[in-house]
């Protein structure tokens, strides 16, 4: 599959994440009325969006069972090889030696998140190039309006 969108010149820095849909399965209501074992159907999106503009880039749906890591090299496949990707962000779903190599066949840097800490973790780069990421040297690869995201509370509207 190819999504359709706008080729950068500076190098692609990449996203990526997942979530999970439900499928099939009716409210919270159906479920004490009639007990948890009320079987619902989930499946998992994955994305990989581009910093600067936000736009989807990459996407594969899977079952609720596969997990992030195996997907990344799917995902890096969906770039075409005539654009640079600068670099691949994520969290520590991704912190897998599989990961590090699908990076590194595209010649991008992995900028890993610790998922307890929310922060940026230094890896060594393949084939002794230097730290892969430590964010008190580099500036973040997304745009400055993107540094903090505040998050809706569930009695706020939108």
């Amino acid at each position: 599959m190819t999504i359709a969108a706008h080729s950068t010149t500076t190098g692609l820095h990449l996203l990526v994440d997942s979530t999970g849909i439900k499928m099939i399965g009716k409210g919270q209501w159906k479920t004490k009325k009639h007990g948890a074992e009320y079987r619902r159907q989930w499946r998992k999106v994955h994305l990989g969006i581009d910093a600067a503009t936000l736009e989807i880039r990459a996407i594969e749906v899977t079952d609720n069972a596969t997990g992030d890591a195996p997907i990344l090299a799917c995902l890096l496949d969906q770039i075409s090889v005539d654009e640079t990707i600068a670099s691949v962000s994520g969290d520590g779903a991704y912190d897998t030696k599989g990961c590090h190599e699908a990076i590194a066949r595209r010649g991008a840097q992995a900028i890993i998140f610790d998922t307890q800490e929310r922060q940026a973790v230094e890896r060594p780069a393949p084939r002794g190039r230097g730290p892969q990421c430590h964010f008190a040297r580099h500036t973040p690869p997304w745009p400055h309006h993107l540094e903090k995201v505040d998050r809706l509370s569930s009695a706020q509207p939108g």
